[in-house]
């Protein structure tokens, strides 16, 4: 509570404070804070983390690191959004006016910068490839998103 988290990231809904709830996961109880478009829940562990649960995953993949903390969370959501912003208006302008040979390069970039001011954030969203992030800024690498 207290952090402020967007409505909607990608394909995660954040609820209003009046829609949190508890909810047990795996024996152990978390505050839901969201939910994503395939039925995963946002949870709050007690220590304050905040994890997708993924009630789909390969066992040991269940819980899916976002962040430290809600507040780690909305500072991470609102990096991304305006660098991602920043990175589009350069890839279209690159692609204008050097054409679409630099965008493999560009993209590579754009998910080194932003993996540096994530990661200086909070270490842990990389501590592995199973994290929200790691995957997120594969993608980005790739040209993908």
């Amino acid at each position: 509570m207290g952090a402020n988290l967007p409505k909607e990231f990608f394909n995660i809904v954040f609820f209003t404070a009046g829609k949190e709830h508890a909810r047990d996961f795996q024996g152990v109880r978390y505050r839901i804070i969201g939910e994503d478009d395939v039925c995963n829940f946002i949870g709050e562990a007690v220590d304050g983390t905040i994890y997708l649960l993924d009630a789909t995953a390969q066992k040991g993949r269940e819980l899916v690191y976002l962040a430290k903390d809600r507040k780690t969370l909305a500072a991470a959501i609102r990096i991304y959004q305006r660098h991602r912003g920043k990175a589009m208006t350069a890839d279209m302008d690159a692609q204008l006016h050097r054409g679409e040979d630099q965008e493999e390069e560009l993209a590579r970039k754009e998910a080194a910068g932003l993996k540096e001011k994530l990661f200086a954030l909070d270490p842990a969203m990389f501590r592995d490839e199973f994290t929200f992030w790691s995957p997120l800024l594969e993608e980005i690498e790739r040209g993908m998103i």
